[in-house]
């Protein structure tokens, strides 16, 4: 099971400390070994709302290179 937690950042802007909301969500002890290959990567980002269902997909990006041959 998995929880999302919200913590709460005090940021100092022009004399002001505005409040902004971070939402983190845990992943299970259980799937360290999974998440492995994913750490210290840029992901892409993707949400999906639909009824009661919230799906989250984290996709390494592709590797920018020259997709042209030399010839």
């Amino acid at each position: 099971m998995v929880r999302i937690q919200t913590r709460k950042i005090p940021k100092k802007c022009k004399r002001q400390v505005r409040i902004y909301k971070q939402h983190l969500m845990p992943f299970p002890l259980a799937r360290n070994e999974e998440l492995t290959p994913f750490l210290k990567e840029q992901l892409q980002f993707g949400m999906n709302i639909k009824d009661d269902t919230l799906n989250i997909t984290l996709k390494k990006q592709k590797p920018r290179g020259n997709l042209r041959e030399n010839a």
